[in-house]
């Protein structure tokens, strides 16, 4: 009898970290992160913590961080470095997938909006990431920028609407009205998408890293 309850309990108890294990699948996320100043150098030893919940994560020696098992919908990332300096983040964990956010520092005259779009190209052996970035001027002078980064970084269209026949390179100089912009194309093959990248915008003698994301499954 002691030895059929015993196998009882054990049994109840497989049972329960099953339901807890399809539970956590069906409501819950991860995190993964990047912390990063302007420059682009690693916050290490920064705290993130996933506020409301008491959690904490510390930035790795690559700049990564990580929370596991979040709950589905709107959390809120806050991030303190050994100054003091605080960078906060507010992200939706999708269920049962993981939500990637960069937490990084700006220059607070930064002139520019970045808005991005991804797609996946196949062209011959050729198979990777197209990360397409609009980059705009919203000051209300012209800026004089050069972009350049990770990866195949091109320049194909800058407004008024037109595509510059040869393109520009990187780190090429390219003036922008307020108002208008760039597009700029960041190319990868499967083999080199590393998860975090960088791309670095130059101006008025300063420098931004903008940390993006790419990943294809």
């Amino acid at each position: 009898m002691k030895k059929i309850l015993n196998t009882l309990c054990c049994l109840l108890a497989a049972l329960a970290v099953v339901g807890c294990s399809i539970d956590d699948m069906e409501t819950t996320g991860a995190i993964h992160g990047y912390a990063c100043d302007k420059e682009g150098t690693p916050l290490v030893g920064s705290t993130v913590e996933l506020l409301g919940t008491g959690r904490k994560a510390v930035v790795d020696a690559e700049g990564r961080f990580y929370f596991f098992h979040v709950p589905a919908g709107l959390a809120q990332l806050q991030l303190t470095q050994a100054d003091g300096t605080q960078i906060n983040e507010n992200v939706q964990v999708p269920i049962d997938n993981v939500m990637t956010v960069a937490l990084q520092e700006w220059h607070k005259d930064f002139p520019f909006v970045l808005e991005y779009a991804s797609d996946f190209t196949s062209t011959g052996d050729r198979k990777g990431l197209n990360l397409d970035v609009r980059l705009t001027n919203a000051s209300n002078v012209p800026q004089t920028c050069s972009v350049y980064g990770e990866g195949e970084l091109s320049i194909s269209q800058v407004s008024p609407p037109y595509f510059v026949p040869n393109g520009i390179s990187a780190g090429d100089e390219m003036t922008l009205d307020p108002g208008k912009y760039a597009r700029i194309t960041v190319s990868q093959t499967l083999e080199s998408l590393t998860g975090f990248n960088k791309m670095y915008i130059s101006w008025n003698g300063k420098r931004q890293v903008v940390v993006f994301h790419t990943t294809h499954t």
